[in-house]
């Protein structure tokens, strides 16, 4: 398109898409540049308008669409991207792999004072077995087997309370 797509924008409709655009970003400067992202995009764009339909439909829709595109690659960003505030220092890295060794060692302890059947549930459903399979092992029924692990566990938690430890059962 060249520049006669200009004329079609006039005043009023240039405060209605910026106002849109302010409204979609709720930021001034956000909304700046996708009004002048679009207003671009209309002026390099192949294609005409086709005259069928409404311009302000069709501009409003490049609105949307365009921030639409900008919000997916903000996420996608986000995603990739973390800021270097958020990752942990050396020393609160080998603070937390302290914490969490003797932690473990603390959950140990507890478990190795349950009960052998106890220890033998929560073992297996540790390990990932599913009630079916460790019901099969145990040669018991599913719903005894799945009372044994919530009574384990929450013999396990109380252990751990007791202990200093708080274990969300």
């Amino acid at each position: 398109m060249d520049a006669k797509i200009l004329e079609k924008i006039s005043p009023k409709l240039e405060g209605q898409l910026r106002h849109y655009c302010l409204k979609l970003t709720n930021d001034k400067n956000d909304a700046d540049d996708l009004y002048q992202s679009v207003i671009l995009r209309l002026l390099q764009s192949d294609s005409e308008y086709n005259e069928q339909g409404q311009f302000s439909s069709y501009i409003f829709r490049m609105v949307k669409n365009n921030f639409i595109n900008e919000y997916r690659k903000k996420v996608r960003r986000r995603k990739f991207l973390k800021p270097v505030d958020d990752l942990p220092t050396d020393t609160e890295t080998s603070f937390n792999a302290v914490a969490s060794s003797l932690m473990m060692e603390e959950i140990w302890q507890a478990l190795n004072t349950l009960p052998r059947e106890s220890r033998l549930v929560l073992h297996w459903r540790f390990q990932g077995y599913d009630y079916g399979e460790i019901a099969e092992m145990m040669d018991k029924p599913i719903g005894t087997v799945k009372s044994k692990i919530f009574m384990a566990r929450q013999k396990l938690a109380e252990k751990l309370k007791a202990g200093g430890y708080f274990m969300a059962a």
